[in-house]
């Protein structure tokens, strides 16, 4: 965590997206994805998930006061709101099913 003003502001300015408006979060989400479009969508759901509770768990987001006071509320919304819409529990891969009938088991009758 830096202790600096300026790294404060640095890593609020980088945080500001959190806290905009649903449609301009929604965007951001969504640019989230295509970036890492090569994670299944499984994988996906998991990590982010655990990363965005992460960031819900701070106790304060914004490390200034001028950023959580104009943000924090709106971002704790926005964050909420994208852990809610991932899957709770990301179904598995599909699995091929055996074909119906007798299975072969390696024996000739």
């Amino acid at each position: 965590a830096p202790t600096s003003g300026d790294g404060r502001i640095i890593v609020d300015v980088d945080l500001a997206i959190l806290g905009k408006p649903p449609a301009a979060f929604d965007r951001y989400e969504s640019a989230i994805r295509r970036e890492y479009s090569w994670v299944k969508p499984r994988d996906f759901a998991i990590g982010r998930r655990a990363f965005l509770q992460k960031l819900l768990s701070r106790r304060r987001l914004f490390r200034t006061s001028a950023f959580r006071i104009r943000l924090e509320a709106a971002a704790r919304r926005n964050l909420a709101r994208a852990i809610r819409r991932l899957p709770r529990k990301p179904m598995p891969p599909a699995h091929r099913q055996a074909p119906a009938g007798p299975r072969f088991t390696g024996v000739r009758h």
